[in-house]
C-alpha cells in the first residue's frame, strides 16, 4: 500500500534551454508513484528554446505540465504552479538543478507529523569551471541550506524545498511585491512559522545545484540580497540597524589579514587565501549598500508597525 502523499513539484524556468532537460530529465525519473506525482513547469517568458523543450516533455509524459506567463520572475511563477497543483505535498526546485532519483520520496515521505508545514533538502553546489568565485562559493555553501549548529533550520532556500499545499495557501503563497529572488523564500518560512507549523532540515533529499558563479554576478546578487532583505525586515517591523551594519561591514575590512592567516592554516593556498577574504567583504559590502538603499526605497511603503500599505 502507497503511504506517499500525493506531490506536485513545480519549477519556474527562464531562458535556460542549455540546461532544462538535464534538470526535468531527473524528475520524470523520480523514484515516486507516478499515480500520485506530477511536475509542472513554468515558463516566465522565455525567449529561447524553453517552450519547443517543455512541449516534448509535456507529449512524453503524462504527469508533466506546463505553464506560461509574460517575465514576472520566480515568485510569480511558483504561485502560478501552486494554484494548479493537485498535490497534497509541493516540492520546489529551481531549474539549474538535478534532483537525485528518490528526492521526492525523500522529501514528501518525510511529513510524519501532521504539525509540520514544510521540509527542506540539501544542495550540493556543483562548480561549472575552477574560476576563483566558483572556489568561493564551494568552499562557503555547505549544505546549501540555512542551518544553525544543532542542524535546525529557520527557513528554505527554495531551489531544494517543500511545503504542505494547504500551508502554503493559508499564508498567502509567495510575497511578490520582493523585486528580486532573494528573502521571498525566507518571508514564506516566516509566516509559516508564524501560523504555528515546524519547518525541518532532511539532508538524504538532495539537488545538485549547477550555479555558475563569477565575481560580476555575486556583487550584483549581494546588492539583490541586501535590498530585499530591507524589505523583508519593514515588512516584518524589524529594526534594520543600518549604522551597526556599516560599522561592522567596514571593520571587517580591517580583520582581512586574519581571515588570510585563518585561510592558510587550512591550507587553502596563497591565492585562494588572498582571494576569499576579499570576494567576502566585497560581497559583504554589496549587502549593505543594497540593504540602505532598499530602506530608503520601501520606508514609505509600510506603515508604523511594519505592515505593508497595500497588504
Amino acid at each position: 500500500m502507497n503511504s506517499l502523499p500525493s506531490a506536485s513539484v513545480i519549477v519556474p524556468t527562464y531562458n535556460r534551454s542549455g540546461f532544462i532537460e538535464r534538470a526535468f530529465a531527473s524528475l520524470v525519473e523520480q523514484d515516486y508513484p507516478k499515480d500520485t506525482f506530477e511536475i509542472i513547469a513554468i515558463d516566465d517568458g522565455s525567449t529561447d528554446r524553453t517552450p519547443e523543450i517543455l512541449k516534448r516533455f509535456c507529449r512524453d509524459h503524462t504527469y508533466f505540465r506546463s505553464l506560461s506567463q509574460a517575465n514576472k520572475g520566480p515568485a510569480a511563477a511558483r504561485n502560478l504552479g501552486i494554484r494548479e497543483a493537485n498535490g497534497d505535498i509541493v516540492l520546489l526546485m529551481d531549474d539549474d538543478c538535478i534532483a537525485e532519483k528518490n528526492w521526492a520520496r525523500e522529501l514528501a515521505g518525510s511529513y510524519r507529523s501532521d504539525n509540520i508545514g514544510g521540509v527542506a533538502g540539501r544542495i550540493k553546489f556543483v562548480a561549472s569551471d575552477n574560476n576563483i568565485a566558483n572556489q568561493f562559493a564551494a568552499h562557503d555553501i555547505g549544505s546549501g541550506q540555512p542551518l544553525n549548529a544543532a542542524g535546525e533550520i529557520d527557513f528554505f532556500v527554495t531551489a531544494n524545498a517543500s511545503f504542505r499545499r494547504k500551508v502554503i495557501e493559508q499564508v498567502g503563497g509567495f510575497d511578490e511585491t520582493f523585486p528580486y529572488a532573494a528573502h521571498e523564500d525566507v518571508d514564506l518560512s516566516h509566516r509559516v512559522r508564524r501560523a504555528g507549523w515546524r519547518l525541518l532540515y532532511h539532508d538524504a533529499a538532495v539537488v545538485d545545484h549547477y550555479h555558475h558563479h563569477n565575481i560580476r554576478g555575486d556583487l550584483k546578487k549581494g546588492y539583490q540580497v541586501g535590498n530585499s532583505e530591507a524589505l523583508y525586515q519593514l515588512k516584518h517591523g524589524d529594526d534594520l540597524q543600518l549604522l551597526n551594519a556599516v560599522t561592522e561591514c567596514l571593520l571587517s575590512f580591517g580583520k582581512t589579514p586574519l581571515s588570510i592567516a585563518k585561510y592558510l592554516t587550512e591550507g587553502l593556498g596563497l591565492r585562494r587565501s588572498l582571494a576569499f577574504p576579499l570576494l567576502h567583504r566585497l560581497h559583504k559590502l554589496m549587502v549593505t549598500s543594497g540593504k540602505i538603499k532598499g530602506y530608503y526605497s520601501y520606508r514609505n511603503s509600510f506603515n508604523g508597525h511594519g505592515s505593508h500599505v497595500n497588504q
